[in-house]
């Protein structure tokens, strides 16, 4: 039960075609859930929820759900990557960009500015395949994939 989720209409990317805002993703780490939802302190601000599902029963529990800065109607794909929520921010301009990215391990938000080119101008789904290191999605009735490397630094 998402007892916080806003399911309801609105002009969000998620919802071509009367679908969901909610989404699912997988990683190395387990199955995600990704929705909007209120922010903490009961504002309208509507924020993006991220939360690991338990693979025993897939409930959500407090401790593997974060609230994020991400705000709901200002991006246009996400995605799960290592328990890192990253953030498109066009879903219809060719070149769009990384602009978001959330950590969840260290809980902190980030704006990576990296390039993200949706090839025929209308990504409707991007998610990460963890078995083959590459992003799938469905751009403009194409499938298409992107090739990821991640680079890590010792700080």
């Amino acid at each position: 039960m998402l007892h916080d989720a806003l399911l309801e209409e609105s002009s969000s990317p998620w919802e071509r075609g009367r679908h969901s805002e909610v989404d699912f993703a997988a990683d190395e780490s387990g199955l995600w859930i990704v929705y909007p939802a209120h922010d903490e302190e009961g504002f309208l601000r509507e924020v993006i929820v991220l939360s690991r599902l338990d693979p025993s029963d897939l409930s959500m529990r407090r401790e593997t759900t974060w609230r994020t800065g991400l705000r709901r109607n200002h991006y246009g794909n996400c995605f799960v990557v290592c328990g890192v929520l990253y953030a498109v921010d066009s879903h219809d301009r060719r070149d769009a960009k990384l602009e978001y990215a959330y950590d969840t391990h260290t809980n902190t938000q980030m704006t990576p500015r990296m390039p993200f080119t949706n090839n025929y101008s209308y990504t409707a789904q991007i998610d990460y395949n963890p078995k083959e290191g590459v992003l799938y999605a469905w751009d403009n009735g194409h499938q298409v994939t992107y090739n990821i490397k991640f680079a890590f630094v010792d700080p």
